[in-house]
């Protein structure tokens, strides 16, 4: 699939520049780097914060269960000597029944934490996406591309636009 996207943007390349040399406007080209807009951006790093504190109440509840288990599993190494052989027994399961209750609440942050990463992603992409149109159109470019993409594996820094995007981005996102 990689190989057939570099192959796509190679394509557009190749007519890109093929047309542009019948027409005879420059071809004016950007690149914007993802990652960095989500390390520099004010605007994503609110936005991640705000995404986290939802899932502050879950891993509340995961720590809770957490410290009880443990709890559990030090009365029952010290009443060991002390309980009869139902008590254990009934301590056993109330320490299995915890156990897997505490692996549930795991799976569940971890997938909750998952979704809430790419939900955040895909919202601020949608509106990365609208600056990075509006600077294309305000500013002629012809062309631009996102850095880490497949078959991208050079720029020239003088073309790279991410400062732009990110100065853009916070101060629509306000």
């Amino acid at each position: 699939m990689k190989q057939f996207m570099g192959l796509i943007v190679g394509v557009v390349f190749l007519f890109g520049f093929q047309l542009n040399a019948f027409s005879g406007d420059a071809i004016k080209m950007g690149v914007v780097d993802l990652q960095k807009i989500q390390q520099n951006s004010s605007a994503f790093k609110k936005l991640s914060e705000s995404y986290m504190k939802a899932l502050e109440l879950k891993k509340k509840e995961f720590e809770k269960e957490q410290s009880s288990l443990r709890a559990l599993e030090e009365e029952m190494r010290k009443q060991n000597m002390m309980l009869s052989l139902d008590a254990k027994e009934s301590k056993m399961k109330e320490y299995g029944k915890k156990t897997r209750r505490l692996k549930y609440l795991e799976s569940e942050l971890r997938q909750e934490a998952k979704e809430a990463e790419m939900e955040l992603k895909r919202s601020v992409l949608i509106d990365i996406a609208k600056v990075v149109g509006d600077i294309g159109k305000k500013e002629g470019y012809s062309l631009i591309l996102e850095k880490g993409s497949s078959g991208f594996l050079y720029s020239n820094d003088s073309i790279d636009i991410t400062d732009r995007v990110v100065k853009a981005y916070d101060q629509a996102n306000r």
